[in-house]
């Protein structure tokens, strides 16, 4: 009992690092902007393109490190699956992990497909075994938005609306 199989230590990495990113995404979008932010000017053009920028570096960074961090993944699921040391049951949860991680993907990037398609600047999409995180790009959130948001994630990823939480990301 006191050693765990590689799968084991993957799945647990796996679902450390992903509650990193979740809580770092988290704490980005409700950060309190500075006194200075406060009483500075209306914005001009090249400000507006420049905030623009940043907007876009965080939907551009969340979306590497989930990349990078899938990236690793798949490569440590395929060695097991491809490893003859490794155990046919670990073979067979590697292979099946392997295809719902694949699923999951699938579903990220049409959800955000049809978020962009929306009219949404950008959106982020994290689909887990039973719940999903969204973070849309908007200047203001409504409920009616917020629902139409709510209908896409469960109708693609078959996920109950309880189940999705949607974060607004400001722009």
């Amino acid at each position: 009992m006191d050693r765990m199989n590689l799968s084991q230590k993957i799945l647990i990495w796996t679902c450390l690092i992903f509650l990193a990113v979740v809580v770092a995404a988290r704490m980005y979008l409700s950060r309190t902007p500075s006194p200075q932010e406060e009483s500075e000017p209306a914005s001009l053009p090249a400000q507006e393109a420049l905030s623009g920028g940043i907007e876009q570096d965080f939907f551009a960074e969340a979306r590497l490190e989930r990349d990078r961090v899938r990236s690793r993944r798949i490569e440590l699921l395929e060695e097991i699956s491809h490893s003859q040391e490794s155990t046919q049951e670990s073979r067979t949860r590697a292979e099946q992990d392997l295809a719902s991680l694949t699923s999951r993907m699938e579903k990220e990037a049409r959800v955000e497909s049809l978020l962009r398609a929306k009219g949404f600047k950008d959106a982020l999409v994290y689909i887990n075994d039973n719940s999903c995180d969204v973070i849309v790009a908007t200047s203001g959130l409504t409920a009616a938005v917020a629902s139409q948001i709510g209908d896409i994630v469960s109708r693609v990823a078959g996920i109950p609306l309880d189940r999705i939480s949607i974060i607004e990301h400001k722009s």
